[in-house]
């Protein structure tokens, strides 16, 4: 594992002794009383389809807090989709009713039955100066297309707007500081799809929201969809890492596209910026990760004074990182497993959870995808020469688990104190990507 350090700018420079160093004969001032620090939990975590991730119009602060608070609201749905014993035809939510959104139950001349529709305050987002910016934002995100699978035509999809909203209008803009957002039924039930997890960025929606850069939210967002797609080390094409971050063409800031072209530029205003301030959240445990990175040419570190085609990232979890991780991914997949073990393979339920107790949550991922394949193959017939299943289960079941653990053994003792002093281009090779 990595040792963390701090920001390091693209030449490394070295690390200038402290300025408050004393000498031993200098009186230490008193310790000022510590900070409480923060504690990030499971209702921070925010899912977003990927496609509002990929947005590089939101070139501003109040935009991301705008998508942030419309995000916020709509993590009701994320609950109940997920809840164990929901029915997934995208109509059972039309039952619930929380204090977070309202859910339409009969057709009127705006709204549509199972449309979604909650308020939302101008004083949730920005301070009274920056109302119509966050106005302007907020319509904004009126104009965002999803794809709809199309029911009578498998492989086909529509599009449909994310959201209305509506508001008080004069002299052809929104005025006023309430609103209403509605989320189309179509749109609702696509969000609810279980199935379309993997089209779906997650965050922490309390480090976004602190994030100051206009760089650094874009950053986060894209580095957490990496991560958690991808593993803690990844490889990001140069193009792409400038695009997600809003360098596009645009008639507004034409020199938008080129800005920061130089490397250097780049780590000063954009990287080494984000590095900051994720480094000074985690510190208060305000953050779920920070990152160290590492610019590369043609797959090989890059040489002084050129321009990488590639930025290779190495996530650094903090403690609240990884426990939100293992919450939010552990527990639901744990239940899914238990109920296969029991109800499809006939397993005694105490049998399953001794199994389950040696399902750590690096395995777990793996292990789920093990079980639904052998449960597809089964309802497919291609073990019918199985006459116990359970017992065949038993042993499948603990020799995967075995296996897996010992996988575990060998990485771990592969593991070197590892990161010598120098550059972060020293830190990381090629060879442990």
């Amino acid at each position: 594992m990595f040792k963390k350090k701090t920001a390091v700018d693209a030449q490394s420079k070295p690390t200038k002794p402290s300025e408050d160093t004393k000498s031993p004969t200098t009186p230490q001032p008193r310790k000022s009383k510590k900070k409480k620090a923060v504690t990030l939990s499971l209702q921070d975590l925010i899912t977003q389809p990927r496609a509002l991730a990929h947005l590089p119009m939101m070139n501003k602060v109040t935009g991301y807090r705008v998508l942030i608070a419309v995000l916020q609201r709509l993590q009701g749905l994320w609950r109940i989709a997920k809840m164990p014993q929901t029915d997934k035809t995208g109509q059972l939510y039309l039952n619930f009713i929380t204090d977070e959104f309202e859910v339409i139950k009969e057709n009127t001349k705006v709204l549509s039955k199972g449309d979604v529709l909650f308020k939302l305050r101008m004083s949730d987002i920005a301070d009274d100066p920056h109302y119509e910016e966050a106005r302007t934002a907020l319509y904004s995100l009126t104009h965002v297309q999803c794809f709809i699978p199309d029911p009578d035509k498998p492989g086909y999809y529509v599009t449909e707007n994310l959201m209305k909203i509506e508001g008080k209008r004069e002299n052809g803009r929104f005025v006023g500081t309430d609103f209403s957002v509605i989320i189309p039924r179509t749109i609702a039930e696509n969000i609810l799809d279980i199935n379309l997890f993997s089209n779906y960025t997650r965050f922490v929606g309390y480090t976004a929201g602190k994030l100051r850069s206009s760089f650094s939210y874009p950053l986060y967002i894209y580095l957490s969809e990496e991560w958690r797609h991808h593993g803690e080390r990844f490889v990001i094409p140069m193009r792409d890492l400038r695009t997600r971050l809003g360098f596009v063409k645009d008639s507004d800031d034409p020199d938008r596209e080129n800005r920061y072209g130089s490397w250097s530029q780049f780590c000063d205003k954009v990287l080494n910026q984000a590095q900051k301030e994720l480094d000074k959240l985690a510190e208060g445990g305000g953050a779920d990760f920070t990152f160290i990175y590492q610019g590369l040419l043609h797959g090989t570190p890059l040489p002084p004074y050129k321009r990488p085609d590639a930025v290779a990232f190495t996530i650094l979890p903090t403690e609240a990182g990884r426990t939100i991780k293992e919450e939010n991914d552990y527990a639901p997949n744990r239940e899914i497993c238990q109920k296969l073990m029991v109800e499809f393979f006939g397993l005694h339920i105490n049998q399953a959870r001794a199994l389950l107790r040696r399902v750590t949550p690096v395995i777990m991922p793996g292990f789920v995808e093990q079980l639904q394949q052998w449960h597809d193959e089964f309802m497919a017939g291609r073990h019918a020469d199985v006459k116990k299943i359970p017992a065949w289960a038993y042993t499948a079941i603990d020799e995967h688990i075995r296996t897996e653990e010992n996988k575990q053994f060998a990485q771990a003792e592969e593991i070197v104190d590892d990161v010598p002093s120098g550059s972060v281009d020293d830190k990381i090779t090629m060879e442990e990507f």
